[in-house]
């Protein structure tokens, strides 16, 4: 029998639920980009190997960014990996909140309607709660090897 590695849609599912407000079925680039970032940072944390390959039958028009890592992976791999995809969701939202500020200056910055309802102070307090909880479960790796 042929041991097949964790499939990429696992990582993805488990980033998804996490954002259960947001519809990212026309986003799959988008999500591929915050995947390739989180594994990026997970390798230096777990010790599976997270060397993955995508499918074949991509199709250039729509690519489907479906794949396979070489090894079947821990489920805490799982959970970081999709902890740091919703990082690299968050980052993005307050990194163009910060932009937006830093070129209107914060006094119009203020006056926008996305600003005066909340949006970017809740983002960036997600982000903190978010790197928080990933500090933590980093630890946990640490704690676990050691």
């Amino acid at each position: 029998m042929i041991e097949v590695g964790t499939r990429l849609q696992e990582i993805y599912d488990a980033f998804f639920i996490k954002i259960p407000s947001h519809d990212f079925s026309s986003e799959q680039s988008k999500v591929y980009q915050f995947f390739k970032a989180a594994v990026g940072r997970a390798r230096k944390t777990v010790s599976d190997n997270l060397t993955y390959t995508l499918d074949e039958d991509q199709d250039e028009e729509s690519p489907s960014y479906d794949g396979t890592f070489k090894d079947t992976l821990d489920q805490n791999t799982i959970e970081l990996i999709s902890l740091w995809m919703v990082h690299e969701y968050f980052r993005t939202i307050v990194s163009k909140f910060e932009g937006i500020k830093s070129y209107v200056g914060t006094k119009d910055f203020n006056k926008l309607p996305d600003v005066k309802n909340g949006q970017y102070e809740i983002a960036k307090s997600l982000l903190d709660s978010v790197s928080e909880e990933i500090k933590e479960f980093c630890q946990s790796f640490y704690s676990y090897r050691n």
